[in-house]
């Protein structure tokens, strides 16, 4: 739920460079339909280009990582028809001889010269008594060093849509907007007590962080955010529902407090209070709005039991819903 105006440009995905009918749809299956929708939509985990290691210092073969290579042999080019396959060799600062394929990528023989210095990012596989990367990215050393430090990104995705075409797209959309930027609807003593950064920093900064501080910032701002405005849209709810009359006559009847007596084992204080305060919600004049909060095996079943007890025993009903099958048995 939006508890403030939005004013930046909102508009529909299909007005954004390269997004027609068909990758709308792709979007839409992610529940994504407005450049607001897209600004929302953050990462679940970043791509950080760390400095370039070496072969024997790898500790996970199936991490991505970053090596430094030098061109020691010229590549190859193997295959006919559609399947053409370049295959060079490459040896790394430590002098250990690796091999990089790329598929249907012939182009690359001219890049990849005998003495030539890159940056290949990808996943080893041991291949035989040789370690290979198979279609890494390729970077210059100069081009690398400008990403080094760098946390790219990586969103949900759902078939159709790749990681490349929802950068491009937030991207954009963050172009789009920076004249026209949300107002701050956090009061600035509440963010000073709880060191919050200002909303589009944080919306800027959880698509595309400059540095990992930026990043954890600007997570700590939207994590409170999110419990903030679902604190305020929980209080307004109870606030309306609490102005409505109670229109079911609840009784304190003497069956539910002979069942407490009853009960093996003897309810906590934090538990009698807590069920004395939602008998006397079930009684009052208004309508109950309440949620009980506490952790695993504290309780919350056997009050709302005793709840509902009253209830059934005063000719209502009351239903428990509970989120698994394990749960209801």
């Amino acid at each position: 739920m939006r508890w403030f105006i939005y004013l930046g440009i909102n508009m529909e995905l299909t007005k954004l460079k390269g997004v027609g009918e068909k990758t709308a749809e792709h979007f839409a299956k992610l529940d994504l339909y407005t450049t607001e929708d897209l600004l929302k939509h953050y990462p679940r985990s970043y791509d950080i280009y760390n400095e370039p290691v070496t072969i024997k210092t790898l500790e996970d073969l199936d991490e991505e990582s970053a090596i430094e290579g030098v061109v020691c042999k010229s590549p190859d080019i193997f295959g006919s028809g559609k399947i053409k396959i370049l295959s060079a060799k490459l040896k790394d600062m430590d002098g250990t001889i690796f091999e990089v394929v790329f598929f249907n990528m012939p182009y690359l023989k001219a890049s990849l010269k005998l003495g030539a210095r890159y940056v290949f990012r990808g996943k080893f596989k041991i291949k035989g008594n040789h370690y290979c990367l198979e279609q890494p990215k390729i970077f210059t050393l100069a081009k690398y060093n400008e990403l080094k430090g760098a946390m790219m990104p990586i969103y949900p995705l759902t078939k159709g849509l790749s990681n490349n075409m929802m950068l491009k797209c937030i991207s954009q959309v963050l172009d789009i907007n920076k004249d026209y930027l949300e107002p701050e609807f956090i009061p600035s003593w509440v963010r000073e007590k709880y060191e919050l950064a200002e909303h589009n920093f944080a919306i800027q900064n959880i698509h595309f962080p400059k540095e990992f501080d930026d990043y954890i910032k600007a997570r700590h701002r939207l994590a409170f955010e999110e419990f903030f405005l679902f604190i305020l849209a929980t209080l307004s709810l109870k606030s309306t529902k609490e102005s409505n009359p109670n229109n079911f006559h609840i009784k304190r009847l003497k069956e539910v407090d002979e069942f407490l007596n009853n009960l093996p084992f003897k309810l906590t204080n934090a538990q009698l209070r807590t069920l004395d305060e939602v008998r006397s919600d079930l009684t009052g004049d208004r309508t109950m709005s309440r949620l009980i909060q506490g952790d695993v095996g504290s309780g919350k079943t056997i009050v709302a039991t005793i709840s509902l007890l009253e209830v059934a025993l005063n000719g209502y009903q009351g239903a428990m819903m509970v989120p698994t099958e394990v749960l209801a048995i």
